[in-house]
């Protein structure tokens, strides 16, 4: 269909969907006009479509075209005048032919068709409407002139003319290009790039990049003010004694911060006598095991907490303003967790007179103070962690801004670094990690080895020294060796040692391994933005071993050919001193007479998947793509957000003898992309013992996504001497799934694709879009960008569904991205230039029906341990798949993927108990946290249910009502416990 054929459906009268008198939460943002139906209008003839972020249009559009709230405001400066449409501005204001325009105003249709825009007289395709912001693209033969927008109510023009710009003129070498923009055409197969590009371009080495540094942390003395109080029905029996803990907590802490930062800081800690608090316990404290945070303070009296604070310090002669953190201390009785790393003040205000009649707390200084709130019996490492949070660098920032304990964290999410870190597992009383240490300026600059990794063949060996009481001052070694990846990734190595007899106060629980009392820890930092969609800490292992590392133990990243090896852990005893050597980039040989070789299946160019990586969600082991035998295809599954997901990729060993300790590597990295500069994150290593010749072993990582965006996975399999051939260690998967809904024509489908530069030079990177069908239009801003070296390119890739489901010839639309490098030879050789491919990604778009689930409230107890839980999805269409899970704590415990009947309707039956041999489908987790032996004899569960639409046939994907079922277990007391 082109776009000239869009053709607006004219609409007048009682017919036309509009009333007077009918307000809608969507209708227009000002006050309606007399007779307006485009402010009366009931809103039943709206698509809904989802909002575009368009963050990725080149050139970037004003935030008023792309935040609402920033719209709204704007457009109350161009008030309405009639119920007809009116354009206020349009973006870019110049461009090339073919480039998306997103125009803003008042009276658009709030349907795509009921819309005619044109520029220069030349119809434009409306990707989206609302009705103050339409999405289009205009016409590849528009020349410059007045943009138009016709509804059924009248036409309107814009307030200038949109200037088309000019073609790049051939020596405007690295400027970027115009856009893709084009519909397809047949089954999708799209000529190939080199056909359409100049040949002979020559690609100039210049712009370097700079390396932003740290601001320096502080040093010298932090003030922490701790205030002691009590709620009115919790009055220590000794004040003088309570009093006396929170003093001998306060020196433990400035212990703790003097050995960790070899006296480099001093945490200074006044203590106020114990005050009585306005109201009783239960005011203050999260009673419910159902409410959010329980066992904690409750979130929304904090702020009187503070007020009370800082009033009973006023009372007691203490001035705030001398103090950098308020650390309140309150007698609760039993455990609260904490609130740390927040603000107070400099106004400190609270009354509520109907409660406290005659209070009001009223007090202002020239400053905000760090703030925790504790419970009065915490240990000293619950107040140095929360210290911790308030630790800021030059002027404001916070330096130790994120916990790295895994509490929060999903299921399987990567919080591995958190026994070595007061900011983790904070009971063990570790040191902070060296990363933490170096950035807190507490080691001199001669006792931190940087390594800047590099192409080049590299190997360092260095002894390092444990941190004891005293720093080292041995100029031929160091505490810590960082290895700097790239910007936003670093790799840091030191080692570790257990108190022993020493006064030493920090880390007496590190793990070790068995006759060890220390050893060495690699640790991965991910410093900048995390692009990898994994929910992880910003400080993990890169270690495989979870333990301090002993003489002969590695750590590898196979993708940057780095090995870490233990040459010895005891070069002396106290303080400890390890050597370790650093190499990347070994010219690794094959042995064309090896044994063995080890392999995986890489990504063919047509489609960008490979048979060997593939993604499995709950429920495992069944998948949304399959080939003719159930093997899954096209990257197996489309992830969940928020809970565990698995990552399975299959090795071969090709050879005659079996292969021993196969390394693999799993990385990620978000948004997917185009080349590779070397900036994916390594997910984990997952070690196979053995691998059989002539065989092949399936092995996988656990995988949270943490926002629900797509990822290219890579898998590495780290080199082995004797292997025959070492060109075929890895293979990546650039499949990404979309099923965009459809009320009438399917909604437009939005991926963010990053454009990367493998050079050391700024270069043109050269794109293509392949296997677009007809009925299907895309739209990329650019078919050739800038790229700087190593650097990337964010861009916007929209695929548009032009028809209904019905009416679409192919179903399903597997557009292909590709990126090319020119490469240009010497001016002497008479050769001609050449296109090398960088790699590309495959968007898989399967337009599905517009569909709703619902679940049935209440569910029902059928019988003793099974519930039943009914529903159905509308539009009523049989045989669709369907997921219900049930959650427990916010972990999902068990899944049901019932199938819809003809009428639409679906049953889940979750069996919460049975014998493993009688049910193998029974989840652990469920027997765990509904019988397990620390579960009281009765006990009232809120189980939770929700149902998802997830890959089925004909609908798209939704997500139903929330229900919940109180289930009461009852456990009978016999010799054995609870079975």
């Amino acid at each position: 269909m082109d776009m000239n054929e869009l053709q607006v459906s004219e609409v007048s009268g009682s017919d036309s969907g509009f009333h007077h008198n009918q307000l809608h939460s969507t209708c227009c943002l000002f006050p309606c006009i007399p007779q307006c139906h485009c402010c009366c209008h009931d809103g039943q003839d709206d698509e809904h479509l989802p909002r575009l972020s368009l963050t990725g249009i080149s050139p970037p559009l004003p935030d008023y075209m792309l935040d609402e709230y920033q719209q709204e405001q704007f457009l109350k400066l161009y008030p309405a005048k009639d119920c007809g449409p009116a354009i206020a501005d349009f973006s870019p204001r110049s461009a090339y032919p073919g480039s998306l325009v997103v125009i803003i105003g008042h009276g658009f249709a709030p349907r795509r068709e009921k819309n005619r825009v044109t520029i220069d007289g030349h119809r434009a395709l409306v990707v989206t409407a609302e009705r103050h912001r339409l999405v289009v693209i205009s016409n590849s033969n528009s020349s410059t002139g007045p943009v138009n927008v016709k509804t059924s109510y009248g036409q309107a023009s814009g307030p200038r003319n949109f200037v088309i710009l000019a073609y790049p003129a051939p020596d405007a070498f690295f400027k970027d290009a115009p856009p893709w923009s084009f519909q397809g055409v047949g089954d999708g197969k799209s000529l190939p790039l080199r056909s359409k590009l100049l040949q002979n371009q020559r690609i100039a080495a210049e712009d370097a990049g700079t390396v932003s540094t740290l601001d320096l942390p502080p040093t010298g003395t932090a003030r922490i003010l701790a205030v002691c109080l009590y709620p009115k029905d919790r009055q220590p029996a000794d004040l003088a004694a309570a009093k006396a803990n929170i003093v001998s907590l306060g020196a433990s802490v400035t212990q703790y911060y003097q050995q960790a930062s070899y006296s480099k800081i001093n945490v200074a800690v006044d203590v106020t006598d114990y005050g009585v608090m306005l109201d009783n316990f239960d005011w203050y404290y999260r009673a419910s095991s159902t409410d959010p945070g329980y066992p904690n303070f409750k979130g929304e009296v904090l702020s009187q907490i503070n007020a009370e604070a800082a009033q009973h310090a006023v009372n007691q002669n203490f001035n705030l303003e001398s103090y950098d953190v308020l650390m309140i201390a309150v007698r609760m009785g039993t455990f609260v967790r904490a609130w740390g790393g927040g603000i107070a003040g400099p106004h400190f205000d609270f009354q509520n007179q109907a409660r406290y009649p005659g209070t009001h707390i009223d007090i202002t200084i020239s400053k905000s103070l760090g703030q925790m709130i504790l419970g009065d019996d915490a240990t000293w490492d619950r107040f140095a962690h929360e210290f911790g949070h308030n630790i800021v660098s030059s002027p404001s920032s916070a330096i130790l801004e994120e916990d790295i304990y895994g509490s929060d964290l999903p299921p399987g999410a990567d919080a591995s670094a958190a026994p070595f870190d007061l900011m983790g597992q904070h009971p063990q009383m570790p040191l902070f990690s060296v990363f933490h240490l170096n950035k807190l300026g507490w080691f001199n600059a001669q006792n931190v080895l940087t390594l800047q990794w590099n192409t080049q063949p590299t190997i360092v060996e260095k002894e390092i020294v444990a941190h004891g009481l005293t720093e080292n001052s041995t100029s031929s070694r160091v505490h810590a060796i960082k290895i700097q990846v790239s910007t936003g990734l670093e790799y840091w190595i030191e080692v570790r040692q257990t108190p022993g007899t020493t006064g030493q106060i920090f880390d007496p629980q590190i793990p070790v391994q068995a006759g060890k009392d220390g050893g060495v820890v690699i640790t991965r930092v991910t410093t900048g933005v995390q692009n990898n969609n994994q929910s992880m800490r910003l400080i993990t292992l890169l270690q495989t071993n979870t333990n301090c590392l002993k003489t002969g133990d590695v750590a590898v990243d196979p993708a940057r050919t780095l090995l870490i090896t233990v040459l010895n852990d005891n070069v002396q005893a106290r303080p400890l001193i390890c050597k370790v050597r650093v190499e990347w980039a070994q010219p690794t040989q094959p042995t064309p007479n090896g044994t063995f070789d080890l392999s995986i299946e890489p990504w063919n160019t047509n489609n960008y998947t490979t048979p060997d990586i593939w993604v499995d969600r709950n429920p495992f082991n069944a998948y949304d793509r399959v080939d003719g035998v159930g093997n899954p295809v096209n990257g197996g599954d489309d992830p969940r957000v928020g809970e565990i997901n698995k990552i399975r990729a299959r090795i071969h060993n090709t050879g005659t003898q079996k292969a021993n300790n196969v390394q693999v590597t799993f990385y990620s990295i978000t948004p997917p992309g185009v080349g590779d500069n070397g900036t994916w994150t390594p997910l984990t290593t997952v070690p196979i013992a053995e691998i059989a010749n002539n065989s092949a072993m399936i092995t996988s990582a656990d995988w949270v996504p943490s926002v629900g965006q797509h990822t290219c996975l890579q898998v590495i399999i780290g080199t082995q001497t004797g292997e025959i051939l070492l060109g075929n260690n890895r293979a990546q998967e650039n499949v990404f799934s979309f099923q965009p809904a459809s009320h009438s024509v399917p909604e437009p489908v939005e991926l963010p694709v990053t454009i990367r530069n493998p050079l050391n030079v700024r270069t043109l990177i050269f794109l293509n879009l392949e296997n677009v069908p007809e009925g299907f239009y895309v739209y990329l801003p650019h078919q050739v960008v800038t790229v700087e070296p190593l650097g990337e390119r964010n861009l916007e890739l929209l695929v548009i569904p032009m028809k209904e489901i019905p009416d679409l010839k192919y179903k399903v639309a597997n557009v292909g991205v590709s990126g090319w490098l020119p490469h240009g030879f010497e001016k002497e050789k008479a050769i001609g230039s050449v296109f090398r491919p960088i790699g590309g990604l495959q968007a898989v778009v399967a337009p599905k029906i517009g569909s709703q689930i619902r679940l049935q409230d209440p569910p029902k107890l059928v019988k003793p341990e099974v519930i039943e839980v009914v529903g159905s999805v509308t539009p009523a269409t049989a045989e669709q798949k369907v997921r219900v899970d049930l959650s427990l704590e916010q972990e999902i415990i068990l899944t049901a993927s019932p199938l819809t009947d003809k009428n639409g309707r679906f049953k889940a039956t979750f069996l919460l108990r049975s014998n493993d041999d009688e049910s193998p489908s029974i989840s652990r987790a469920a027997n765990d946290l509904l019988f397990s032996s620390a579960t009281p004899r009765q006990q009232i569960f809120n189980l939770v249910f929700q149902g998802h639409i997830v890959n089925a046939s004909t609908l798209a994907p939704s997500d139903s009502n929330i229900v919940h079922f109180e289930h009461k277990v009852s456990i009978p007391d016999t010799p054995e416990g609870p079975k």
